[in-house]
């Protein structure tokens, strides 16, 4: 079970968003607007394809979403110290008590573990959501970039769906704080 645990952490924060951003980049920078149908290739489906280039593929989108996570979890904690500036609340990442997270990581993994399984899978839903928003708005540069013809409305969209996603890891990062927090008072009390 640990094992399929960290495959599914490595697979949505990083294998995915790597390919997703991968494929977009190359989509975007061959992408010939006035005839969209010639980027569909037929022979797509039908050649066999060689284990060596999609290895390299795979590893090279799982590096990809790797920087890629590490920094959306830059942006994101900067947005989150900044957001706990604007509502005068504490850091988010210590609590009232001084206790850092990684100690509570400690003592919630060695006494509560069926804790840490849902604490886990908020930190995917977590890391997911902040890569595919960073993925989105370096995508988005990229397209209004490309594209300048299209105007602002494309570029505005993508600002968005940034932002909505950003909220999205911002709400899960304080469930997993949440989640944390009452596991570790919960053993504490014990």
């Amino acid at each position: 079970m640990e094992n399929i645990k960290y495959g599914l952490f490595d697979l949505f924060a990083y294998a995915l968003p790597g390919t997703f951003f991968l494929f977009c980049t190359v989509y975007i920078t061959a992408f010939v607007p006035g005839h969209p149908v010639s980027m569909i290739d037929p022979a797509f489906f039908t050649t066999e394809y060689r284990i060596l280039p999609i290895v390299v593929f795979i590893a090279l989108a799982y590096v990809t979403g790797f920087i890629l996570c590490s920094m959306a979890n830059i942006l994101l904690n900067l947005c989150l110290r900044m957001r706990s500036r604007l509502i005068k609340s504490g850091h988010p990442l210590t609590t009232s008590t001084g206790i850092t997270k990684s100690m509570k990581y400690v003592i919630v993994r060695e006494s509560a573990k069926e804790n840490q399984k849902s604490i886990e899978i908020w930190n995917v839903m977590k890391n997911f959501s902040a890569t595919v928003a960073l993925c989105l708005l370096i995508l988005d540069i990229l397209y209004y970039i490309r594209f300048r013809s299209f105007g602002i409305l494309p570029l505005a969209a993508g600002i968005v769906l940034f932002l909505l996603l950003l909220n999205r890891a911002m709400e899960y990062h304080s469930w997993v704080v949440s989640d944390l927090d009452n596991a570790y008072q919960k053993n504490k009390d014990k």
